[in-house]
């Protein structure tokens, strides 16, 4: 739910032709379509596999491969053709930027898979935290109210 990287990764892919389009790299699955693959990068499980990949490590697993002749860096929004130069890209100040804005995004957002006797007993204070917009500090109700309010409104935090 995170609308400026699903944009950003959908302007990787404009082309139906590349085998590359219709895939995630992040969760390494295939699409047979460009809606498959949309909803997919709106999916809870997609975003915690982000979280996840780019918390622990600013290198994806898929990324990592030396023999791949040309690597997309789907935080960035960059194809490259050498591993030596996503090696070089992936060291960057502006790609640890991005990953550091990716994950302070998606912190905290995300809900646990399924409920634990903890979740279950968690107070209600705990899941009625107000939800801000970063740019104009707005408060919304639900994460879907936020998350429409920074489309409507193009809030989402730029670097």
């Amino acid at each position: 739910e995170l609308e400026d990287e699903i944009q950003n990764i959908e302007s990787m892919y404009s082309s139906d032709e590349d085998e590359e389009a219709l895939y995630c790299r992040v969760c390494d699955v295939d699409f047979s379509n460009k809606r498959q693959r949309k909803n997919h990068f709106k999916s809870q499980s997609h975003q915690k596999q982000v979280e996840v990949s780019y918390s622990t490590s600013s290198v994806p697993e898929a990324q990592e491969e030396e023999e791949v002749e040309s690597e997309a860096c789907s935080v960035c929004d960059k194809t490259l053709k050498a591993s030596e130069s996503m090696e070089k890209h992936l060291k960057s100040k502006g790609h640890r930027d991005n990953v550091s804005r990716l994950h302070s995004a998606t912190k905290g957002s995300l809900k646990p898979q399924g409920k634990s006797k903890k979740r279950r007993g968690a107070s209600k204070e705990a899941q009625d935290d107000p939800l801000n917009c970063a740019t104009c500090q707005e408060v919304f109700p639900s994460r879907n109210k936020l998350f429409g309010h920074i489309k409507e409104t193009n809030h989402a935090l730029r670097l």
